[in-house]
């Protein structure tokens, strides 16, 4: 079974110097945004677990995020491919740490994108819509402000916030998945390599590269492909 990351990160706001207060150009940037906390789980276990800056520093819980990503074989978010993780790397190049360990990605705000026409996409609106839940409510920018001000409430309702994004987007990844048709296998042998399911199988599969057999699983009745073989194997094997 391929290692599944749920993830969801906080950052602060920039600081900045400005002349006004509307359509504001920055005249200097007094500090850059930073990672303030993240949330994670693996897939199937039964805990979040938080990182942030109450009790860590900046060095220590991005030393704790890459050897978390480092355990990773696909790593899961909301608009992630265009946040989460570019904010990451951000972070870790400027921080002096080197690459991680490549991982694959899977972006629910992409396929919900791709696969549905939703009235919104935002995680929240996806999670009420989905009766899977939704976030916990912040108040607004005072939370990041207080945090910033070293508010020990603040800092627990943070991440309280942040841990309860990854339980949503978990649940609203296991709605949405098996309507996926490019996600990358998580699971290895005759069942659904979506959700670890019992499959049945519905008929032969192929295409100009691929022959295989069609399944649909039994637990999340998404559809899939087993025993995919490259069309120039089998007709070498047969030439031999």
């Amino acid at each position: 079974m391929s290692k599944c990351l749920l993830i969801d990160i906080e950052t602060s706001p920039i600081l900045i110097w400005a002349w006004g207060i509307y359509e504001v150009n920055a005249l200097k940037v007094e500090k850059h945004s930073e990672l303030i906390s993240f949330a994670y789980k693996f897939l199937g276990d039964k805990h979040v677990r938080v990182h942030s800056l109450r009790n860590n520093s900046t060095q220590g819980i991005l030393e704790r995020l890459v050897a978390i990503l480092g355990e990773a074989d696909i790593v899961i978010g909301h608009n992630s491919k265009s946040f989460d993780i570019r904010m990451i790397n951000a972070f870790l190049v400027h921080n002096g740490f080197k690459p991680t360990k490549p991982y694959r990605q899977i972006d629910t705000l992409q396929l919900a994108r791709q696969k549905f026409k939703f009235a919104s996409n935002h995680l929240n609106d996806l999670g009420e819509y989905l009766g899977c839940g939704k976030k916990v409510k912040t108040g607004g920018m005072d939370l990041w402000f207080d945090c910033m001000a070293g508010d020990k409430k603040a800092w627990k309702k943070m991440e309280e916030y942040n841990s309860q994004d990854v339980n949503l987007l978990e649940k609203v990844y296991e709605k949405l998945m098996p309507w996926s048709e490019h996600q990358p296998e998580v699971y290895a042998g005759m069942f659904c390599q979506k959700c670890g399911g019992e499959v049945q199988f519905r008929g032969g599969y192929e295409n100009k590269t691929f022959i295989g057999k069609r399944y649909q699983c039994k637990s999340c009745f998404s559809w899939g492909v087993s025993n995919k073989r490259f069309k120039t194997e089998i007709n070498e094997y047969i030439k031999n």
